[in-house]
């Protein structure tokens, strides 16, 4: 779907077999691996509730990549981006194409999607 770089907030996998597993992407500069750890975050994400920390995270990522990218998706770990179903293009059911193709198009002529 045309990714080209992906910020991964990490709360609490950090076993080496996690990192090791991240590393041929980091080497590749297709992942940036930010540690959202209790530790790491003052305990933000772990005194705070879920939505809070996952709102910070989001809020961080946004301000990070502001000006860089022009399409930014937020998604969790049990989240799956799907596209539409029915559409009549030449892309099979479910495939993203259709809705990237919709955001390029408002963004070209600058309407909300």
């Amino acid at each position: 779907i045309g990714v080209s770089h992906v910020h991964v907030y990490n709360v609490d996998l950090h076993s080496k077999e996690m990192q090791d597993a991240l590393q041929a992407f980091r080497e590749e500069d297709f992942i940036t691996r930010h540690d959202w750890s209790d530790k790491a975050s003052g305990g933000y994400t772990t005194r705070k509730t879920y939505e809070h920390a996952k709102w910070a995270a989001q809020t961080d990522c946004a301000l990070r990549t502001r000006g860089i990218y022009d399409f930014a998706l937020f998604s969790d770990i049990d989240e799956v981006a799907v596209g539409p179903s029915g559409s009549k293009t030449k892309y099979p059911d479910g495939h993203l194409a259709p809705a990237i193709d919709m955001c390029q198009e408002a963004w070209k002529n600058r309407k909300k999607v």
